[in-house]
């Protein structure tokens, strides 16, 4: 990556994160596959979770490190409209689910939502889901099924 690496480091609930997300523009064999690419970024996330088990003198404490890393394809505006209707729409950023995998899988039950609504032919996605909330016919429709009536 050619891009400027920013650095962020949190310790919170008995671990050590430390992110490094590296931006580049997407090049031209990249944006050869992916047409509507923009940019690329690499976020490099170490982890170091202190453990520990046992009681009295059978204590012990562990440090566990990992490393991920996520090489990601984005074009910007896509990644931006997507972001701020699962923050405005769902409320995303104020979300009390934080730790392990349940927030990615919020995340791609939020994505899916606005994915369904979309095919359907929908844009506005908050005025949609408030609309399907009392008309199931809606509902249906957005799915793909055909109303039972």
């Amino acid at each position: 990556m050619d891009g400027t690496a920013t650095p962020t480091e949190e310790r919170t609930h008995g671990r050590h994160e430390k992110r490094t997300i590296q931006l580049a523009r997407a090049g031209e064999a990249v944006r050869a596959r992916y047409p509507h690419a923009r940019t690329v970024a690499r976020v490099r996330r170490h982890v170091t979770r202190t453990v520990t088990k046992g009681q009295g003198k059978r204590r012990v404490t562990k440090k566990i490190p990992t490393v991920v890393t996520v090489y990601v394809i984005t074009s910007l505006a896509l990644e931006t409209r997507v972001h701020w209707v699962r923050d405005m729409t769902f409320r995303e950023d104020a979300s009390k689910v934080r730790t392990g995998t349940p927030p990615r899988v919020m995340a791609t039950l939020r994505n899916f939502t606005i994915g369904l609504i979309r095919l359907a032919g929908y844009t506005r996605i908050d005025p949609t889901i408030r609309k399907i909330r009392r008309d199931t016919a809606l509902l249906l429709t957005v799915l793909g099924l055909k109303d039972p009536a």
